[in-house]
C-alpha cells in the first residue's frame, strides 16, 4: 500500500500536469488570431478587389491620403512609391496601395482593435 508521502506526491503532479496543460490551453486560445476578411464581415463590410470601380478606390486613396497628408511618408506596410508626388493626385489610385489593401486585408488579427484591421476597414473597405 502507498505511503501518505507517494499518494501526496502524485496528487501534486496530476494538479500540475492539469493546471498547466489548462494554462497552455487557455494561452493558445488567446493567441488565435482571425482572418480580417472575417470581421469584415461582421461588420457588414467588404475588402475592396481589383473588380472594384474607380470611383470606391478613389474615396478609399482619397481616406488614406487624408489620414497621412501631414505626416512623413507612410512606411511599412503601407508604404506608397514617391509619397511626396503620388498624394497630390488625389484622382489616381496607385497600384501600390490597391495591392497594400489585397495582402493586408488577407492576414489575421488578434481583434477588432488591432491597428491593422483599424486601417484596412478605413482604407480598404466598401
Amino acid at each position: 500500500m502507498p505511503s501518505l508521502l507517494a499518494k501526496s506526491l502524485i496528487a501534486i503532479i496530476i494538479a500540475t500536469t492539469i493546471s498547466g496543460s489548462a494554462a497552455l490551453i487557455s494561452r493558445k486560445l488567446a493567441l488565435k488570431e482571425i482572418p480580417i476578411t472575417e470581421l469584415l464581415q461582421k461588420d457588414s463590410k467588404t475588402l475592396l478587389t481589383s473588380r472594384d470601380n474607380d470611383d470606391i478606390w478613389k474615396r478609399a486613396w482619397q481616406a488614406f491620403i487624408d489620414a497621412h497628408n501631414n505626416k512623413a511618408s507612410p512606411n511599412g506596410i503601407w508604404s506608397v512609391d514617391s509619397w511626396e508626388t503620388t498624394k497630390n493626385d488625389r484622382n489616381t489610385v496607385p497600384q501600390k496601395f490597391k495591392n497594400n489593401c489585397s495582402t493586408n486585408g488577407s492576414k489575421k488579427v488578434k481583434d477588432r482593435n488591432d491597428p491593422l484591421y483599424v486601417a484596412v476597414l478605413s482604407y480598404c473597405t466598401k
